[in-house]
């Protein structure tokens, strides 16, 4: 059904509500500081809540439900719907694709109050859902879309595309390079998720199991100010808990076995950033480990070519081994990934290359092992990440393929990335290259910094994210730095999401924009109905005295 009068109305009301949210930070001194947590509401956001609870009270049934588009003002594909049932029961929702293998379904637990949000619409147009009960009665309710801000972004163009590569109502998710937004995208390249969280720039996306997900709410990765930090919502744009971190947030957030998170962050005054980690309690709040890099390591160090005083480390992943109880930090200025005992708070290993490292034991370093003619340092990684204990996956951008160190004649000046899968020996200090894509595609493939790599067991293949490729239209032609074109301002700067197995590209979608990460997910794979009744909360925190 289309939106009634008073539905229209309530639309109308919830959308002139802006969540203005406001931050607070304080910085301590020390290198291992300790804070208290400061709990406070998120005003703005509960009235749109009370609205539409006052709305449920007037009782919408299944055969004419309430919908409302875009509750929260940031999620214009997006959609609650509502309505009640004398007993309890669970609810299926199919929201239908331009073809069968589109559609998007989720299963809701029973309830007699059914709130449900409805993601997988797609832009400027009338989508269908599709409402059924245990007993198999069926409503279908009509959505009406507007156009997004950004219709550059409506489309990807497939350009490879192997059947059965998407589960059933998987969507490629794609967090964009340096704006406020998170896409997805179905097997045929459409848009059926469009978010403008108050974050700037970049954000992970990470789900979790009670239904929501992990976004940042503000990336201070070059800003000169600590009110950045990350938040827990759903796809609506609901906001269940917002944590503005001392020394804000930038490209990462890892979850962890005992429900925490592990959070990329900076230095309380801003002074040196990207060198550091917290632990972060979601249910209270609490920061409960804090890790200085600086503390553990030689910050002058590595020759690093994208080296800066104030930027040393500039860490853009984390990633968690409960087996080890080890943490990896990809350390992109230094060419590195650091392994650190997260008990001790003391180095296992570096995985780089270690000329240039004049400070630093030689024994933490690995050596390749014998007969591998394909091995290859990397440089400038990304997205690196434990696939176990002994084998580690990233993103090696090969912004500079050699160390500040390295005799001029010597430098290997290509230009390529590559997603790479190194497996190390920790007892003998030996690595060995099991695997690598991207090298053979050249300047297409190449991306400077934008990217990222994760495995899919299903599929036994990595979804791959080669995010800031450089395209001129002029000469169809991909280069490497656009100061060197005739018209540079025409440069394209284009991310490409692939689907990889062995050597073989299954699946390849190029989005018009830089493209930060990508994941595929099943957005409903832990369905939960929104919650109106749990106000969201926003932690700050303060030094504890």
């Amino acid at each position: 059904m289309l939106l009634t009068k008073r539905a229209r109305h309530i639309t109308v009301l919830i959308l002139s509500l802006m969540l203005l949210i406001f931050c607070v930070s304080a910085s301590a001194e020390g290198t291992a500081p300790a804070y208290t947590t400061v709990a406070s509401a998120i005003a703005q956001q509960d009235e749109v809540d009370a609205a539409l609870l006052a709305e449920a009270e007037l009782g919408y049934s299944f055969e004419a439900p309430l919908c409302v588009i875009n509750p929260y003002g940031n999620v214009p594909l997006c959609a609650v719907i509502l309505f009640d049932t004398a007993e309890e029961t669970p609810v299926s929702m199919t929201v239908k694709g331009h073809a069968a293998e589109n559609d998007v379904t989720a299963e809701f637990p029973a309830a007699t109050r059914h709130i449900l949000p409805v993601i997988g619409l797609y832009a400027n147009e009338e989508n269908t859902v599709v409402l059924t009960l245990a007993d198999g009665s069926t409503s279908t309710v009509a959505v009406q879309t507007e156009m997004i801000p950004d219709e550059t972004l409506l489309t990807g163009e497939v350009t490879v595309s192997t059947p059965g590569v998407f589960g059933p109502s998987e969507l490629l998710f794609a967090a964009m390079g340096n704006t406020t937004c998170v896409t997805a995208y179905d097997s045929q390249g459409d848009l059926r998720y469009y978010a403008e969280f108050v974050a700037r720039r970049t954000t992970p996306l990470r789900q979790l199991e009670n239904g929501h997900y992990l976004v940042c709410s503000n990336n201070t990765a070059e800003a000169d100010d600590a009110n950045g930090g990350f938040m827990e919502v759903d796809l609506c744009g609901r906001i269940y808990a917002q944590y503005t971190l001392p020394g804000g947030f930038h490209h990462e957030i890892a979850t962890l076995p005992n429900g925490n998170v592990l959070i990329a962050t900076s230095q309380d005054d801003i002074a040196v950033l990207m060198d550091r980690v917290v632990e972060v309690n979601l249910a209270t709040g609490d920061i409960v480990w804090d890790l200085d890099l600086s503390d553990i390591m030689d910050s002058t160090d590595g020759s690093g070519t994208l080296y800066r005083e104030k930027d040393w480390a500039h860490m853009n992943a984390i990633s968690y081994d409960e087996a080890t109880d080890s943490v990896i930090m990809s350390c992109r200025a230094i060419d590195a990934v650091v392994s650190v005992d997260k008990a001790a708070k003391t180095l296992n290993w570096i995985l780089g290359n270690p000329e240039g490292w004049t400070n630093t034991d030689s024994a933490l370093f690995f050596t390749p092992a014998q007969d591998q003619a394909d091995f290859e340092w990397n440089y400038a990684q990304h997205d690196a990440t434990f696939m176990d204990s002994t084998h580690i996956l990233m993103f090696d951008n090969g912004t500079n393929r050699y160390k500040t160190t390295t005799p001029e004649a010597e430098r290997n000046t290509e230009h390529y990335s590559r997603a790479v899968l190194y497996a190390i020996d920790p007892e003998t200090m030996t690595i060995t290259q099991e695997w690598s894509y991207g090298k053979e595609r050249g300047l297409e493939w190449y991306s400077s910094h934008f990217c990222s790599a994760a495995y899919n067991a299903a599929l036994d293949a990595y979804w791959i994210c080669s995010g800031t490729t450089q395209y001129d239209p002029h000469t169809d032609t991909y280069v490497e730095d656009a100061k060197t074109l005739e018209y540079p301002d025409d440069m394209q700067t284009l991310g490409k999401a692939d689907l990889v197995r062995g050597s073989d590209l299954l699946f390849e979608i190029v989005l018009n924009s830089a493209t930060y990460r990508t994941v595929c997910y099943h957005p409903y794979q832990y369905a939960a109905m929104v919650d109106l009744h749990t106000p969201g909360v926003l932690y700050t925190y303060t030094p504890a005295e």
